[in-house]
Parts: structure tokens; sequence; C-alpha cells
């Protein structure tokens, strides 16, 4: 006979409705007709199966009796689950098949009482059970209200704590607009004081589980060695009945990063709650500032520096500039490769400086990033002091120099050069006519 199926799991948010669909296909050759029933157990008794009454699950089908089923056929059972309390429910989605001839089948199972049989002495029908767990969650994403940020530069700590009130359906009228919200750790030696909105609470014994999902999987590796959480304390405000949970988060990061997450807290009847955080760690200190002075203009001058890792094997490291618009004039080398381990000489870098033209001091930040580690390095190049070259005109020739207008010892007469000429110049209208009228004939002027 079927043993019981895998279990499938469907959540939906408190207060709403989500569907599942269960495949379900025929594996005999004959046809046959099934119902389908949910039930708390799923096990037979004198009666039948018991269905479920007052339950989240429901069956979405117009019919639940006498299916009809072809040979190696499909058919979807979908199931809806609408929670009303943040509780986890389950139910088991019992299908019973029967021949539609109405044979039985032949068989000898070990407890021949426990199967019902037909008037042949075979087996009456056949029964599936599928387990079905129903998780209410509830999620606080609120495009109006921003995720709360948690920040601090690389190769640093911060130390902050997240009050997180836990709503069982919607949050109620005097309940904090902001469900998750970040705040400074408490000064050492004084008393932490209430969440504020909180005016009378009471501890809460029930336990929860909790963690953070990085919403990149990429970066979920590095999120958890940067960030620890610890559930400092648990209460319920007396006011509005919401359980408020204060965590202490502490973030040590070692490389820049910035990845949205997911709060999620379960508690041990089945709530299942998301609330957003970021979780952002910026630019470091840098670990050196290397000045190179250039040698001139396309002329190349270069600096060299050793590093190691940080731990006692090699690790894959990449080298690069951050891009502007003075990174073209420098270049690094090696690009990739592996540090070797700590306590040895270490990989020799070297930065090569060539400008191609004068101005201010150009500025550029190295970056060598390993999987869990970053090094930071501010290059500047020092260019030379522009030099214009310097001309050099021949001494001036001994006077007394002569009047340029003067040529000739005399000034010249120009009307009576006029008087001489005998015909128009070229610029005239009329070119080269001549200026003295011969007989019969007209003069020009």
């Amino acid at each position: 006979m079927p043993s019981a199926q895998n279990p499938v799991a469907i959540t939906a948010p408190a207060g709403s409705n989500s569907t599942l669909i269960i495949p379900f296909h025929n594996p005999l050759d004959v046809p046959v007709m099934c119902d389908i029933l949910l039930t708390d157990s799923g096990k037979s008794t004198n009666d039948g199966i018991k269905e479920l009454e007052n339950s989240p699950f429901c069956l979405l089908l117009k019919h639940c009796k006498k299916i009809r089923l072809e040979p190696k056929a499909r058919l979807d059972i979908p199931v809806s689950f609408a929670p009303e309390n943040m509780q986890q429910h389950e139910a088991v989605c019992v299908v019973i098949m029967r021949r539609r001839d109405g044979k039985g089948w032949h068989y000898c199972p070990d407890e021949p009482k426990a199967l019902p049989r037909s008037d042949s002495g075979g087996i009456a029908e056949i029964r599936w059970r599928f387990r079905v767990v129903g998780v209410p969650e509830n999620k606080a994403d609120r495009p109006e209200v921003p995720a709360p940020l948690v920040s601090c530069p690389a190769r640093t700590v911060a130390e902050d704590r997240l009050e997180v009130w836990l709503a069982g359906v919607a949050p109620t009228p005097g309940a904090p607009q902001t469900l998750i919200r970040a705040r400074t750790r408490t000064p050492a030696g004084n008393q932490p004081a209430l969440p504020a909105g909180v005016e009378e609470a009471a501890d809460v014994p029930e336990p929860f589980t909790f963690g953070l999902v990085s919403l990149d999987d990429s970066l979920a590796g590095l999120l958890s060695q940067s960030v620890k959480l610890e559930l400092l304390r648990q209460v319920r405000d007396s006011r509005t009945g919401m359980v408020v949970l204060t965590f202490a988060l502490r973030l040590q990061p070692y490389k820049t990063f910035r990845v949205k997450t997911h709060l999620v807290i379960k508690s041990n009847a089945g709530g299942f709650w998301r609330y957003p955080l970021t979780v952002e760690s910026t630019d470091p200190e840098p670990d050196d500032v290397i000045t190179i002075n250039a040698a001139g203009l396309d002329r190349a001058s270069k600096v060299m520096f050793r590093l190691t890792s940080k731990e006692l094997h090699p690790v894959k490291f990449r080298a690069y500039f951050e891009e502007n618009h003075d990174s073209g004039d420098f270049h690094v080398e090696p690009q990739s490769g592996e540090l070797p381990p700590h306590g040895t000489d270490g990989l020799p870098f070297t930065v090569t400086f060539l400008p191609s033209y004068y101005g201010k001091p150009k500025r550029v930040r190295l970056v060598i990033r390993t999987d869990d580690m970053e090094w930071t390095y501010i290059i500047v190049g020092e260019i030379p002091e522009y030099q214009p070259p310097q001309g050099r005109s021949l001494p001036p020739v001994s006077g007394p120099h002569p009047n340029p207008i003067v040529r000739s010892g005399r000034v010249k007469n120009y009307i009576r050069e006029n008087m001489r000429m005998e015909h128009t110049g070229v610029s005239s209208p009329i070119k080269l006519a001549p200026l003295m009228c011969k007989k019969e004939q007209v003069p020009l002027f």
C-alpha cells in the first residue's frame, strides 16, 4: 500500500490566505473514482475518516467526491490556508481511490482488517496521505517605511540594539508604526529602559528562534561572518498585547559591502515573522598613503610594496583601482593571484605611474580584496612643475638706421609721379586705359 508522502509546507500572512497545489497521479492502468478530504490524522476508524472542522485549511474543489480519473492521468488538488493567528497548523490531505467498475484489488496486507474490502474479498479502496504544514507569516515590508540601517566602516566594530514588535494579525491602534527599530546600546552600568512606546511590560517565557537571511546569496557567507545577533530581552506590552524583542547586534566587517536582509523570527507555537534590515560596511581608513614622484611626461615611475594574507594559508586576491578621472595613469601588477600566508615575506606589488599631461597631483584608491579581507591604499602621483621653453633672440644691428620712408635719400613727389602716368592702373574700373586723348577722341575724364 502507498506510504505517507513527503510533507509539503505552505505559508500565508495572518489574516490573509494563500493556495498550495498538490499534484496527484493515477499510477494504475484502470479508471478510478477518487474522494478527497482533509483530516487531522488520516487514520481510518470504524466510521471512516473524520474531516476537519473550523480549520484554516480548505479544499478549493467544486466536487470532492466521485472524481473520475483516467489511467495515468493527473489531478491537481488546490488547498487554501487562511490562518487567523500566529500559530502553526497541520492537516492531512487524503485521496481515497476506488475502481470505477466496483471491483477490488487482490492484495494480502499484514493486517487484513486494516483496509476495507469488497464483496469478492479484494481491497475496495487505496488511500494516499499528504501531510500539509501551514506556517503563518507576518511580513513587515512597507514601501513607505525605510528599512533600518546598521552601518560602520570596514575593520571597525559597531554595537547596536534592535527592538522588534511581534504583531499577531495586524498592528493595534496603540502599536508603533515601525515594527523594527535600531538604536544605540545602553551605556554600561545603566539599567536598560523599556522600548519606546511600551509603558508596562511582563516577561514572555515563550522561546524564539531567529536569524538573518541575506537576500543576495553571494553575500550570505560574508554576512554571517560580520554580524552576530543575540536576544537580550523579550517582554509583552500590557497596553497593546504585542511582544517586544530586544536584540544585541554586533557588526565587525573586514571589507566593504551593502546587503539587504530579513530578520527572521520563529516561535515554538509556529509563528513566523520577517523584518527588513539593511547592513552596510563603508570604506575604511586607508592602510597607507603612497606618493610617487614622476620623472616626466610619458616616463614611467614605479614603487613596490609587499603584502601577506591574515590567514595561515594562501588566499586568492584581486587588485584594482577605483574608477575616477586619474585612474588611467596608474597600473598595478599583479592584478590577481594568491597572497602568501601570514609570517612569510609577502607578495610584491608594483604600482606604475605614467602621466600624460601636466596639471595638479593625481590621486587614486588602490583596493586589494580577498573573500574575507580588504586593504586600501591612497596613491598620489606627483607631477613635475612645467618649465616653459626659453627663447633667445640675435643681438640688434648697430645703427644709425635709415628712415624706411626715405630709402633713396629724398622725399618722393607723388603729384609729379601722377602727372607722368599715361594710362589707368589695375585698380581702375577701366584697366590700362590711356589717359591722353588722341585726335577726334573723347577724353575719359
